[in-house]
């Protein structure tokens, strides 16, 4: 249960945050960025499961490809996690590294 918070300066009320639904959003934008990053990975994953099974080297451009979707994942997570409030939110862009046709 969150609460309600109000921040004041010279006496006027300048903004006020819900922790409650804030709280409530951002799991809700971890789960969609890591969906689609699942979404996104899995078509590589052949490569993790033949280097583990076969020792065969995952190709250079695949393994940087699928650092690069883990390391924004990663980023995008803590500044969801981080946002302050609902507006910080929403101006995470967390789902323009992804490709619309992907």
């Amino acid at each position: 249960m969150g609460t309600r918070e109000e921040f004041y300066e010279n006496g006027e009320l300048i903004n006020v945050i819900d922790t409650r639904v804030l709280e409530e959003e951002k799991p809700i934008a971890v789960k969609i960025l890591k969906d689609r990053a699942y979404k996104v990975l899995s078509k590589t994953d052949w490569y993790v499961t033949r280097l583990a099974e076969r020792s065969v080297a995952i190709p250079a451009a695949i393994a940087t490809e699928r650092a690069a979707i883990i390391a924004h994942v990663d980023s995008m997570e803590a500044a969801i996690l981080d946002a302050n409030s609902l507006e910080a939110l929403g101006q995470v862009d967390y789902m323009s590294f992804f490709a619309e046709d992907e």
